[in-house]
């Protein structure tokens, strides 16, 4: 996907965004529509460096929780790799990989299956959510 359209599907998300927070009366227009619309923009955005077929209908929670996972990666690093080391993070069948500027690769973690995957992501995030939760407390 190309810088424009991924900025065309950014810009339409605020469109509707924008749209949907100022007319509160839902009766005036087809919300059902423009929120559906919005989900799937998200999704395609979401679903970018996922080499894996989403199905069913976790695909758009697991989309959001492979972005969310990648999004951290790429701004706190990984491993040896510091975040201004690496250029994005892919999720395929058996691995999270992360793909270095200097054009090498190096996997995450390595899988059984994309269940498993998926549910390490989810567990990752859960996790880096509550250190969130705890340190804010202090």
């Amino acid at each position: 996907m190309t810088t424009i359209q991924i900025e065309k599907i950014k810009n339409r998300i605020k469109e509707i965004e924008s749209f949907l927070g100022g007319n509160t009366d839902y009766t005036k227009f087809d919300y059902n529509s423009l929120f559906k619309e919005r989900t799937e923009l998200n999704f395609i955005l979401n679903k970018q460096n996922i080499y894996v077929t989403l199905r069913g209908e976790d695909k758009y929670y697991n989309a959001w929780q492979c972005r969310e996972f990648s999004e951290y990666i790429k701004k706190n690093g990984f491993d040896t790799h510091d975040s201004c080391d690496i250029d994005d993070v892919y999720f395929d069948k058996h691995s999270i990989t992360i793909r270095l500027k200097s054009t090498g690769q190096t996997d995450i973690k390595r899988f059984e299956t994309t269940k498993e995957m998926f549910s390490f992501v989810q567990g990752f995030n859960e996790c880096v959510h509550q250190l969130k939760v705890r340190c804010s407390k202090i």
